[in-house]
């Protein structure tokens, strides 16, 4: 990752530990559902198996923003722990299956880990929005026959990663400025 994209995430990352809780999670649940959404435009062969589980549990992030529970966040909590305890050591990509789609399910966990009070947990799905965007632009320079290495597909890495976080920004701006309402929900959804 380039240094001048290293240094926009570290001071998003500072502004989202900065918002109000519920915030935090509203821009960690964003996120993750932009990769969620991402992941389920692919054809049901093309999907992988480890995100599935993920796929299922964002929804009830969404929930969290709207009716956090002790509850809620037990499950959440429990679902994760297991995940941890149980299946860590499952390769996350099955031989065929494209990467990014494990982003997706990474920046759930993350999501559930900011619900359960971790705040730095909330810039996690960010950082999968990065890999996400990185992995993207490599595989159109690779569909264009373009060595990896060459300026122009470095610039088209760059490009879609300067894009995902302006995104991100005006997520941030917009919690800064309105703070957490649920009535900010469907504004944050269209800005990614």
């Amino acid at each position: 990752m380039s240094k001048e994209i290293i240094t926009r995430f570290d001071s998003l990352a500072k502004r989202i530990e900065g918002l109000s809780e519920l915030a935090r999670l509203a821009v960690a649940v964003a996120v993750t559902q932009h990769l969620m959404d991402e992941y389920l435009l692919q054809p049901e062969d093309r999907r992988s198996s480890f995100v599935v589980p993920w796929a299922e549990t964002t929804p009830l992030l969404w929930t969290a923003l709207t009716h956090p529970s002790a509850e809620l966040k037990r499950t959440l909590e429990t679902k994760l722990k297991e995940f941890v305890e149980e299946y860590f050591d499952q390769e996350p990509t099955e031989y065929g299956q494209p990467r990014y789609a494990a982003d997706a399910a990474y920046a759930c966990m993350a999501a559930i880990e900011a619900y359960c009070g971790n705040n730095k947990a909330a810039a996690g799905p960010v950082s999968d929005l990065l890999a996400d965007a990185q992995r993207r632009a490599q595989a159109i320079s690779t569909e264009m026959g373009e060595d990896l290495m060459s300026a122009s597909a470095n610039a088209r890495v760059l490009r879609l990663q300067h894009l995902e976080l302006d995104h991100v920004e005006n997520a941030v701006s917009l919690l800064e400025r309105e703070g957490f309402s649920v009535g900010v929900l469907p504004q944050l959804r269209l800005l990614f």
